[in-house]
C-alpha cells in the first residue's frame, strides 16, 4: 500500500484506465484526422460516409492511414499529466485504454514514461462506451479497476469501476459518483461567450467597415436607405467571414499550435472543441447568407458567395501557394468595398477599386514580412520557412521592396484620380484633396517602418484598429474630404 499526498490509500496494485480523448488531451483525435483527411483530399468528404457506414472503427483506421497526425503539438491537460506522473511514482500500473486507433494511442503512450500498456480501438472492435466496460472486466474483473474518464459514455466503465476521475464539469462528476466512489475531479472550463466571441474572432469585424467606403465616396452617408443596406451588408459579411475564420482554424491545428502567439487561439488550444467550431460555423455563415437573400439583391449575394468562394480556396490552397495568397488577401479586402457598392445600389469606380488592390496587396505583403520576421527572430540566422506558408525568411528583402511599392502606387492612383472629371463633378474644392496624398503616404511609409522594426501584429488592420497614430490619420482624411465637398 501507498499513500498519496493527501493521505489516502492507494493499492498500487489496482490499475488506473486512462481515456485519451478529452481527457489527456482536450480534443478529439477522431475529429482531428478528419479535419487532416479535408485538409488533404476535400473532394473525397464522401468517403467518410463509406467507412462509417462498414463501422465507427473502420473509419477510424481508414483515417489513420490517410493522414498523420502530430501528437506532439496536441493540446495536452498538464492538470491530468501531472496527475498521472504522481500515481505512476507512488507505484500505480497505468493503461491508456481509448477509442483512438491503436496507432495514435500507441504514439501518445510512447510519449509518456508513466503509461504501462495500451488498449485501443483496432481492426475488430470500436474501443467506447460498453465495448469498453466490457474489455475491462474480462481482464481485471469487476470494480478491480479505477478509471479517468471525460464523457456520459464512460458511465458504462464507471459502473464496474472501484473508482472514478472524472474530467468534465459538475454534472459529470455527479453522475459518476452515482455509480462508483468519486476518487478525483478535474474541472473543465466550458466554452464561454468570451472564448467564443475570440474563436469567431470579433475583432475582425472591423475590416468590414470596407464595406461603409462606397456609402462617403457615392455622399449617400444622409440616405437611410441606403446606410440600412450598408448595415445589412456589413452584419452579412461579418457572419460569413467569421465562419471562414473558423474554417481557416481548423485547417491550421497544427501550424497554428507550433506558433508562439497563434498557439493561444480557442481551437488550437483546445478551449473550443471541433465539433463546437463546425457547428458554429455553420449557423455563421447560413446567417449571413439568409440576410443577403433576404434583404439585399442578387449581385451581392454573388459577391458574397464569390468572397466565401475565394476564402475557402485561400485556406485549402491559395495561402501556401507564394504570391497567390498575398494577391488573394488583397483581392479580399476589395471585395468587401465592391459589396457595398453593389449593397447600396451604386457604380463602382475604377478609381477605388485601382487604390485599393494597390494598397491592400501593400498591406498583405506587411502581413507576410511581420511573419518572416517573427520566424527569423527565432531561427538563429538560419534559413527557415513559414510553417504552412511557401516562403523563406530570405524572401523579406524582395517582399519589403514590393509591398512598398504597391502602397505607393496607391497614392499614385489617387494622385491621377484627383485630375480625372469624376473629382470635379463631386467636389466642390477638389484641389483640397492633394492633402491626401502625403497623409496617406506618411501611414504607408509608417506601416512599413513598423513591421521592419519587428513591432507590427501579423495582422496590419488589426495593429491599425489599435494603433493611435492610425487613428489620427483616418480622422484626418475625413475631414480633408469633408471640406473638399463643402468649401
Amino acid at each position: 500500500m501507498n499513500l498519496d499526498k493527501n493521505n489516502v490509500i492507494i493499492d498500487d496494485r489496482i490499475p488506473l484506465l486512462v481515456d485519451l480523448d478529452g481527457a489527456i488531451v482536450a480534443t478529439d483525435t477522431l475529429f482531428e484526422t478528419t479535419i487532416l483527411f479535408l485538409k488533404k483530399s476535400p473532394f473525397m468528404f464522401f468517403m467518410l460516409f463509406v467507412w462509417l457506414l462498414r463501422g465507427k472503427h473502420v473509419l477510424k483506421e481508414e483515417l489513420s492511414k490517410q493522414t498523420y497526425l502530430n501528437i506532439e503539438t496536441l493540446p495536452y491537460r498538464q492538470d491530468v499529466i501531472d496527475y498521472l506522473e504522481q500515481q505512476f511514482e507512488q507505484g500505480r500500473k497505468i493503461i491508456l485504454l481509448t477509442g483512438s486507433w491503436v496507432d495514435i494511442g500507441t504514439r501518445v503512450a510512447n510519449q509518456f514514461a508513466f503509461i504501462n500498456d495500451v488498449i485501443a480501438t483496432d481492426h475488430e472492435k470500436n474501443m467506447t462506451g460498453h465495448a469498453k466496460a466490457q474489455v475491462a472486466r474480462e481482464i481485471w474483473g469487476d470494480r478491480l479497476f479505477d478509471y479517468l474518464g471525460n464523457e456520459k459514455k464512460d458511465l458504462q466503465v464507471w459502473k464496474h469501476a472501484r473508482r472514478a476521475i472524472v474530467v468534465g464539469n459538475k454534472r459529470l462528476a455527479k453522475a459518476a459518483e452515482d455509480v462508483t466512489e468519486l476518487e478525483k475531479f478535474f474541472p473543465v472550463e466550458q466554452l464561454s461567450p468570451g472564448t467564443w466571441l475570440k474563436a469567431i474572432r470579433i475583432h475582425q469585424w472591423a475590416k468590414n467597415v470596407l464595406i461603409f467606403v462606397p456609402l462617403l465616396t457615392s455622399h449617400s452617408l444622409f440616405k437611410p436607405e441606403a446606410i440600412v443596406s450598408s448595415l445589412i451588408a456589413y452584419f452579412s459579411f461579418c457572419t460569413v467571414a467569421s465562419a471562414t475564420y473558423l474554417l481557416n482554424d481548423l485547417l491550421d491545428l497544427e501550424s497554428d499550435r507550433k506558433h508562439s502567439i497563434k498557439k493561444h487561439r480557442p481551437l488550437a488550444a483546445g478551449k473550443m472543441n471541433i465539433l463546437q467550431a463546425t457547428l458554429s460555423g455553420i449557423a455563421l455563415l447560413s446567417t449571413g447568407i439568409i440576410l443577403a437573400i433576404l434583404y439585399l439583391d442578387m449581385y451581392f449575394l454573388l459577391i458574397l458567395l464569390g468572397y466565401l468562394t475565394l476564402t475557402i480556396l485561400y485556406s485549402f490552397i491559395l495561402k501556401h501557394v507564394q504570391t497567390a495568397d498575398v494577391i488573394s488577401l488583397a483581392s479580399l479586402f476589395t471585395l468587401r468595398i465592391t459589396a457595398g457598392a453593389a449593397a447600396i445600389g451604386v457604380p463602382l469606380s475604377f478609381w477605388l477599386l485601382c487604390f485599393s488592390m494597390f494598397l491592400f496587396l501593400s498591406l498583405a505583403m506587411v502581413k507576410r514580412v511581420s511573419e518572416l520576421i517573427h520566424v527569423e527572430k527565432h531561427s538563429g540566422g538560419e534559413l527557415q520557412e513559414v510553417s504552412g506558408r511557401d516562403y523563406l525568411t530570405a524572401d523579406i528583402v524582395v517582399l519589403q521592396s514590393l509591398g512598398g511599392a504597391s502602397g505607393f502606387m496607391s497614392v499614385l492612383v489617387f494622385a491621377l484620380y484627383i485630375n480625372s472629371d469624376q473629382v470635379t463633378k463631386m467636389y466642390n474644392n477638389p484641389e483640397l484633396l492633394w492633402l491626401v496624398i502625403p497623409v496617406v503616404g506618411y501611414w504607408v511609409m509608417r506601416i512599413w517602418i513598423v513591421t521592419a522594426r519587428g513591432q507590427m501584429d501579423e495582422d496590419p488592420i488589426s495593429f491599425a484598429i489599435r494603433d493611435k497614430q492610425s487613428w489620427l490619420t483616418t480622422m484626418v482624411l475625413l475631414l480633408i474630404f469633408a471640406l473638399a465637398v463643402i468649401l
